[in-house]
């Protein structure tokens, strides 16, 4: 009990506290789309006031809360990204992972010496939050092409970075592959039938199409792949 007495408690809470918030903030540098994925606003917000009040040297400490104009500016953008990651759904997308290499490194490189520089880091991070969304503009637009259904999205975003054709003749592809099984998507019919009788039932119903309109030459090498791809999709996005 005596050496029990000399534990300093709130000095413990403190560095807890403090090596909490370090390991948070490595999380969300390092994994950064998923991290965002998963937690609040509010949270992301705390995460990088906390890491940036220790980085920052100031001659008015009074200065340094989350009311500072210029740390709100920040956090809104913060907040509008983690926004925009969260309305994506496929986050496997090339583009998704492209955003996430660039606020991992605008994260990492955090160079601060007083509150000025952060407005130099929310302009570079107002660029990210413009390519987010432009992915996520791109993926309503294809979303609605395909009814609303994510499924064909995702075989779309993965063909064009698989596949050795043109991304306009994949999405013609996948439009009319969609128009063909689209009033047995809400039936369950495609899960009933299963993967064979799935791909058997489309090349059935869609190869003459593609005949017609000069598309199947151009994706024959994978046209059984794609539908493969497709029936998997339909299972995740269901």
């Amino acid at each position: 009990m005596d050496y029990a007495a000399q534990i300093d408690s709130d000095k413990n809470k403190k560095l807890l506290k403090s090596t909490q918030e370090r390991i948070d903030f490595i999380n969300l540098s390092q994994n950064t789309v998923d991290m965002m994925d998963v937690i609040s606003n509010e949270e992301v917000v705390e995460i990088l006031y906390e890491f940036i009040k220790v980085k920052i040297i100031i001659m008015d400490l009074g200065q340094m809360t989350q009311d500072n104009p210029k740390f709100q500016r920040f956090s809104k953008v913060v907040r509008d990204i983690q926004n925009e990651i969260k309305k994506n759904k496929n986050k496997g997308d090339i583009k998704i992972r492209k955003l996430d290499e660039l606020l991992q490194k605008i994260f990492n490189d955090l160079s601060i010496s007083d509150f000025n520089d952060l407005d130099s880091i929310t302009d570079e991070l107002l660029e990210a939050l413009q390519r987010a969304r432009n992915i996520n503009y791109e993926n309503e637009r294809l979303s609605k092409i395909y009814g609303g259904n994510y499924a064909f999205v995702k075989t779309y975003q993965d063909a064009i970075e698989i596949y050795p054709a043109d991304k306009s003749e994949i999405e013609r592809t996948l439009v009319i592959i969609f128009k063909e099984i689209r009033d047995a998507l809400d039936k369950e019919i495609v899960t009933i039938q299963g993967r064979k009788n799935f791909v058997d039932s489309i090349k059935s119903k869609a190869t003459k199409i593609l005949l017609k309109e000069k598309l199947y030459g151009k994706i024959k090498g994978f046209y059984v792949q794609l539908l493969n791809d497709l029936y998997t999709n339909i299972q995740l996005f269901k």
